[in-house]
């Protein structure tokens, strides 16, 4: 997960908090009731695949390299008799197919060492009666059958285990979109009622909306003190392009005012902010006011993502 997600998931936490301090009164909305349900079952879901894209390989890697280490000891334990025999009785062809060292059946390619090592347990089956001599007895062979059956078994772990974590990698996107656009598109707009019957209920929500960056970015080499930073997008709502020049107004008593305008991605940032409430007004040319009302603390980032409606 990386530091933008763990700042989401974040706030997905605080705002289902504030719904539980709240649930009473914001339960009156079956639609709501809903919606905060699915927004918790998603956090779960998602804490699920943190946990498994931090499982650890190492393990898996390490018994993969232990039944290979086996596989390893008991192929040249086999070899080496077999090699003798057929020296013994002058089978060159046999002698070469035999004639390996314990170094070079260590350099053999991990997904052709079951084949090497099937052919050649082959070989000496046939052989088996001939070779008790060379104390090679069908016992032997059965541990050499499963030291490779152990091997091929755990061959592709590593990977597997890769895979896994590279598909809960992708879950964790999806599942990030998913939850974004549930509380953009239907928790949003519906706490707006509240806005006028129970401001304390809308603004306490639109607070606990907003994503607090307190690490994980670059340290700023000239830091100022007790301040605050806002960043974010401003988009089309209809169409969810970037709007450029968008002007973020930004105003708190007794504290002179801020203005930010966007650029051409839409995205804003201002740091050396003073810690405060402040409303805010986001205008665009073509496009519906946007208002809000904010809290700064200091020493800590804010992302603000603005969708404004165009006019009608």
């Amino acid at each position: 997960m990386n530091d933008s997600q763990s700042n989401n998931l974040d706030m997905y936490i605080v705002v289902s908090g504030f719904y539980a301090l709240h649930q009473t009164i914001i339960d009156v909305v079956p639609a709501r009731t809903a919606a905060f349900a699915t927004l918790a079952a998603n956090i779960a879901i998602i804490n699920k695949e943190i946990a498994g894209q931090s499982s650890n390989t190492t393990g898996v890697t390490q018994d993969k390299t232990a039944a290979r280490d086996t596989l390893n000891t008991t192929t040249i334990e086999l070899l080496s008799p077999a090699k003798a025999w057929a020296v013994f009785e002058k089978n060159n062809t046999l002698a070469a197919e035999f004639d390996y060292s314990l170094s070079e059946i260590q350099a053999i390619k991990d997904d052709t060492m079951q084949g090497f090592c099937m052919h050649r347990l082959q070989l000496i089956n046939d052989n088996i009666t001939a070779m008790a001599d060379f104390g090679i007895d069908p016992a032997l062979l059965v541990s050499w059958q499963a030291a490779i059956d152990a091997y091929t078994a755990i061959l592709e772990s590593p990977r597997e285990a890769i895979n896994s974590r590279h598909l809960k990698t992708l879950h964790l996107k999806i599942l990030f979109k998913e939850t974004s656009a549930l509380l953009r598109n239907q928790l949003d707009p519906l706490m707006v009622p509240f806005k006028n019957v129970e401001p304390q209920i809308y603004y306490g929500y639109k607070q606990a909306r907003m994503i607090i960056n307190r690490g994980g970015s670059a340290p700023n080499p000239n830091p100022k003190p007790d301040t605050a930073t806002l960043f974010g997008r401003v988009t089309n709502e209809a169409e969810g392009i970037p709007i450029a020049g968008a002007v973020i107004s930004m105003s708190s008593s007794p504290i002179s005012g801020v203005t930010i305008t966007s650029d051409e991605n839409g995205e804003f940032r201002r740091e050396g902010i003073t810690p405060n409430e402040y409303a805010v007004l986001a205008k665009a040319d073509g496009f519906v006011a946007f208002e809000d009302t904010i809290l700064l603390e200091s020493n800590a980032e804010f992302e603000l993502n603005i969708s404004l409606q165009p006019v009608a």
